[in-house]
């Protein structure tokens, strides 16, 4: 019983969450979650600052905890109905999966529709934000919710990267550091695109589900690769490089 009474509190923060998005007039997008190897008190604060980061571009976020190892609470029944005009999935775990070979050196990838420039599905890997966060002396749950808006960012905009703030490709070690508001901020331009893109969503964000051509980003951070030998130009020890 108690897990049904865990799952419709969740589902009331959930409708809270988008009915304040109302209020204010904001551009909304709904973010399925599933995670694999985090605790839900740091998820719940990785969001937190999720909220904060796209409050600021203008965009409300409701998010809908689909599916957790440890089964803690019932799966909302909307996890079980296709993606709808504003949803998107954004996986958190380990690199265990199909993909993470590919991006050895990456924190998360985002799959793309070429045709519409927006996507549906996005992971983020724990294992390397951990990592990371280790190696520059900063916060995990910090770094976890600025690759989260990174992700979800990508799913919006598209695949391209900005030469500033968010959705730059390169996130030094030192800039992690200094933890400049400006560097975790989308741009005003992004938060147009934004509130664009979830505004004409349609059914074209479930194009990974029905065959069509999909593209995934690439974010490569050297210095995370697990298990294997890092070469940082020893000119520029800080770099989290890109490729």
């Amino acid at each position: 019983m108690w897990k049904n009474i865990v799952a419709a509190v969740f589902m009331v923060i959930c409708t809270a969450v988008a009915a304040r998005g109302n209020e204010l007039g904001l551009a909304e997008v709904t973010v399925r979650t599933y995670k694999f190897s985090i605790s839900i008190k740091e998820l719940t604060a990785a969001r937190h600052l999720v909220d904060q980061i796209l409050a600021e571009a203008g965009i409300a976020v409701s998010w809908m905890q689909c599916w957790s190892p440890d089964r803690s609470a019932q799966t909302p029944v909307t996890c079980n109905q296709p993606l709808r005009p504003g949803e998107v999935i954004l996986k958190i775990g380990p690199a265990h999966d199909g993909s993470s070979p590919n991006y050895q050196a990456s924190l998360g990838y985002s799959f793309i529709d070429v045709r519409t420039g927006t996507g549906s599905v996005a992971m983020v890997y724990t294992d390397r934000v951990r990592e990371l966060s280790r190696r520059a002396a900063v916060n995990d749950v910090r770094l976890l919710a600025h690759a989260m808006a990174h992700e979800i960012g990508h799913l919006l905009l598209g695949a391209n990267h900005a030469s500033a703030g968010l959705m730059r490709a390169v996130w030094s070690q030192a800039e992690l550091r200094r933890n400049v508001a400006a560097d975790w901020r989308f741009s005003e331009d992004e938060a147009h695109a934004i509130a664009a893109s979830l505004g004409s969503a349609n059914a074209h964000r479930v194009a990974y589900s029905s065959g069509d051509r999909i593209t995934s980003t690439q974010r490569f951070y050297r210095t995370l690769a697990p298990n294997q030998p890092v070469a940082i130009p020893p000119a520029r020890p800080e770099l989290v490089e890109s490729r």
